[in-house]
């Protein structure tokens, strides 16, 4: 699993592992639930972040391939990549936004599709 000391959880956001449900939801040796889905949509290697409590209006995770983070809802199981912003800081300031304003305004994402190759 990743480092996440260098990561302060917005309001609403964990990063603790036992919350995050790591173990669980992306284990390294198996592709089900978080792992199998951003596989599905050819993304390699994907790291959780952070996890979005569901108390606060949803069930969701931030995770990062390669450069780039990523959303993904639990409940729907649909994948969005983070277009805007796209350094951590900014990533982190815009979801924590999300407990008072949903959308966040300075949220860009975009649904990544499930490929059709995954990473096979």
């Amino acid at each position: 699993m990743p480092d996440t000391s260098d990561i302060t959880a917005p309001p609403g956001w964990t990063t603790s592992p036992s919350v995050m449900k790591t173990d669980y939801y992306w284990p390294a040796d198996e592709d089900v639930r978080g792992t199998e889905q951003a596989k599905a949509r050819g993304l390699a290697d994907p790291q959780p972040l952070m996890r979005l409590a569901l108390a606060e209006s949803g069930d969701m995770y931030l995770f990062k391939s390669g450069d780039k983070f990523y959303i993904w809802n639990v409940t729907s199981d649909v994948v969005s990549v983070i277009k805007a912003p796209v350094e951590q800081g900014k990533v982190l300031k815009a979801l924590g936004e999300m407990a008072v304003r949903t959308p966040p305004k300075d949220l860009k994402m975009e649904e990544v599709p499930v490929s059709s190759k995954g990473t096979d």
